[in-house]
């Protein structure tokens, strides 16, 4: 993840273009180890040199306190081997494709007494259908959420996190502004680069 100094340092030796970042909004506690404060994200596609070896299509999110979490993404995408006998690191792709993330593209968080949006990505299935930050989920597809708070909440979330692992769609209920919505949800790939290079 990019720390807002390092952002800034991309962006001014033309590294790191707008047209590189995926927009969000809201709490991306996911990556950050916790509930954050509701914010603007983004994740961008970073093309890196190590020691003279470009390694291109890292996907790499903002991080607003250091230190960034560039290192941590980057182990997820690639698998490094190090020989110390030859004092070398061999780097290896997982996978040929473009960086993309299979998603609803919202994030829930989990209350006290009820279960809420926490983050929505820009162009994301879940930001067409209208779902905002704050936004209140009552069902999510066969799992009623209006007794979150006196029910067994471990249990509930456990079954609402694994509700929106799978690939099927999901029918999600929710109170926004004080009315009742419904909207049926696909997953979409969210690529992490609009500029990415498929060679």
């Amino acid at each position: 993840m990019l720390c807002p100094p390092e952002q800034a340092e991309l962006e001014r030796n033309g590294f790191l273009a707008k047209r590189d970042m995926v927009r969000g909004f809201g709490s991306i506690g996911e990556f950050l180890g916790g509930r954050s404060p509701q914010r603007a994200h983004f994740m961008v596609d970073l093309k890196l040199e190590i020691g003279g070896l470009e390694l291109d299509h890292v996907a790499a999110g903002n991080r607003f306190e250091p230190p960034s979490l560039i290192g941590a993404g980057f182990l997820t995408q690639y698998v490094v081997t190090l020989s110390y006998a030859e004092g070398r690191a061999y780097f290896l792709r997982r996978g040929s494709e473009p960086l993309a993330k299979q998603t609803f593209g919202f994030h829930p968080a989990f209350d006290e007494s009820s279960v809420t949006v926490a983050f929505v990505w820009e162009g994301s299935t879940a930001d067409g259908c209208g779902l905002a930050v704050g936004d209140v989920l009552t069902r999510v597809s066969e799992i009623d959420l209006t007794q979150f708070g006196s029910g067994d909440r471990c249990l509930t979330t456990q079954a609402v996190l694994e509700r929106l692992s799978r690939d099927e769609p999901v029918q999600i209920e929710y109170e926004s502004d004080g009315g009742r919505r419904e909207c049926l949800l696909l997953k979409s790939r969210l690529l992490y680069g609009a500029s990415v290079d498929t060679r």
